[in-house]
């Protein structure tokens, strides 16, 4: 299996042992960026030395994939016929199975618990444009990565905010950081009180180690994301990776999974292991998905540094 990093570390270690225990078959997770993935799958059709059965990456990349005819339809293992089971069916992203939906990632603000008395805990994004919190923020970078326009725009499709809101946010002294996961530790460590976006696998570590870190929601909803994987067409191992797939999103992998990773279950038969401190229960508040065009338009705006332009970050 290539994996963009999301089957990584002690996840990776802890789905290869549970998969081999059930069935004596060995998983090899080989993790690297997505982008290198697609390219390595097009390399081994192109030289027909296929060698990887199942990738991992964003919907975006498999769609490359796709569109080569190198992702097979999966739908005809027994765990998709469980009508009933599912909280997020893994066939919504694509009802072929061609890209497998396999974990919701909450995305969005958490505070200093420690520094910041819970009255003072903002309830709005623009809460966040007060002069009470000039130079006690931290974001990713968006010189570096789409990250920060993924966030902000289903937010502008929806007119929740406008591309103004970011001018105003830019004028707010932020502090900047190559990616979500360096924000929270900035957050953790009290380096500054507040940052609008995390996400909440890399964060439940850092909460389960007992760092002062909140996960909050915005009145104007919360946001979620979706990763996916996908089986190889032409693949040498085919009946090993439909074991697979049916295994992970079976109960037990699904149970072993949530565990391990820390994300919300995508079935109402397993248990939801995720602290409130990394993802908040609120079910009043609006749950926003980021869409496929969301993610592309973060991709093509990234090239264009526009973000980056409208807070006047230089190159």
């Amino acid at each position: 299996m290539a994996s963009s990093g999301n089957f990584s570390g002690d996840i990776a270690i802890a789905v290869t042992k549970a998969f081999r225990e059930r069935t004596g078959i060995q998983l090899e997770i080989l993790s690297s960026l997505g982008s290198a993935n697609i390219e390595r799958i097009k390399t081994e059709k192109r030289y027909g030395q296929m060698v990887t059965d199942l990738v991992s990456a964003s919907p975006i990349q498999l769609k490359l994939l796709k569109s080569e005819g190198l992702l097979a339809v999966e739908t005809d293992m027994p765990v998709f016929q469980e009508r009933d089971t599912w909280l997020v069916n893994p066939l919504n992203l694509d009802p072929k199975g061609q890209m497998l939906a396999y974990e919701r990632v909450w995305t969005g603000p958490y505070v200093n618990t420690k520094l910041v008395k819970e009255a003072e805990w903002p309830t709005s994004l623009f809460d966040l444009l007060k002069p009470a919190w000039k130079g006690k923020m931290v974001m990713s970078d968006p010189r570096t990565g789409s990250g920060v326009y993924r966030y902000y725009i289903p937010f502008v499709r929806l007119g929740i905010i406008d591309w103004e809101y970011l001018k105003a946010f830019g004028r707010q002294e932020v502090m900047l950081v190559k990616n979500n996961r360096a924000a929270i530790v900035e957050v953790a460590k009290g380096a500054v009180l507040f940052t609008p976006m995390g996400t909440s696998g890399p964060n439940a570590a850092i909460v389960q180690e007992g760092a002062p870190v909140k996960a909050l929601s915005m009145k104007e909803g919360d946001l979620f994301d979706v990763n996916a994987f996908s089986a190889v067409e032409g693949s040498p191992h085919p009946n090993a990776a439909k074991v697979f797939i049916n295994w992970f999103f079976s109960k037990e992998g699904q149970t072993m999974y949530a565990n391990v990773a820390q994300h919300g279950p995508l079935r109402k038969d397993t248990p939801n292991f995720v602290p409130k401190e990394v993802i908040p229960p609120n079910p009043s508040v609006r749950k926003i998905e980021i869409t496929d065009e969301d993610s592309q338009q973060a991709e093509n705006l990234l090239r264009e540094g526009f973000i980056a332009k409208l807070m006047g970050l230089q190159r």
